[in-house]
């Protein structure tokens, strides 16, 4: 039985190994969106010189920051087997291996004891996630913030939305007007968002990307 102290440090190795394992998730995902863009890339077809010396920087770019995950990856895989050998020897230290036999049943075949099994408590890997998609084209974006490449600085980014007025809601203020009779009713489809236009902007360069118009 673990004392006190041995329960602290296996709770605190529990938490360091959720820590890797989740590192680890977001690390994949990273690989995997860079892994769809370099292919999106090469199948694109032909481009102008300015655009494809472009292209080739940012081939070389995308497959260097992909080597750096992989290694990184390598690490904490390293860290969590070490992580697992620290858990496992204050579960299973040496000196229980004698007094084992005092606390277990023990069959008897012929002569010969045989103890049960000691099954180690496996620990259950985060579910697996599907990477997440990255839009390319800005007039396929959607009113909520989404992965895509900025065509301003070039990183890929999660974009993020703002609700701006626009003509869905002039419009939708006119029908209020018209169709009901209570005071500043006009007003709600200014206070609401959705009847607003949804504009998404770079997080890095604060450059405006796209707006969805809602009609």
């Amino acid at each position: 039985m673990p004392s006190s102290k041995e329960m602290r440090e296996l709770e605190k190795i529990d938490a360091e190994m959720s820590h890797v394992a989740l590192q680890q998730q977001q690390l994949t995902d990273r690989k995997d969106i860079l892994s769809s863009l370099e292919a999106f890339r090469k199948h694109s077809g032909p481009r102008p010189d300015g655009q494809l010396r472009r292209a080739d920087s940012e081939d070389a770019e995308t497959s260097s920051e992909i080597l750096v995950i992989e290694e990184q990856l390598e690490m904490l895989a390293r860290k969590k087997q070490e992580l697992q050998e620290k858990k496992d020897k204050i579960l299973y230290p040496k000196s229980q291996e004698g007094p084992v036999l005092q606390h277990v049943d023990i069959i008897t075949k012929g002569g010969v004891f045989v103890l049960p099994p000691m099954t180690e408590p496996a620990i259950v890997p985060p579910p697996p996630r599907k990477a997440p998609q990255v839009i390319l084209n800005p007039t396929d974006l959607p009113n909520v913030p989404a992965n895509t490449q900025c065509p301003f600085c070039h990183q890929f980014i999660t974009t993020e939305t703002i609700a701006r007025v626009g003509s869905a809601t002039w419009l939708v203020c006119a029908m209020s007007t018209v169709l009901c009779c209570v005071v500043g009713c006009c007003l709600i489809p200014f206070c609401t968002t959705c009847s607003k236009d949804i504009e998404h902007r770079c997080p890095k360069c604060r450059a405006k990307i796209h707006t969805v118009p809602r009609l």
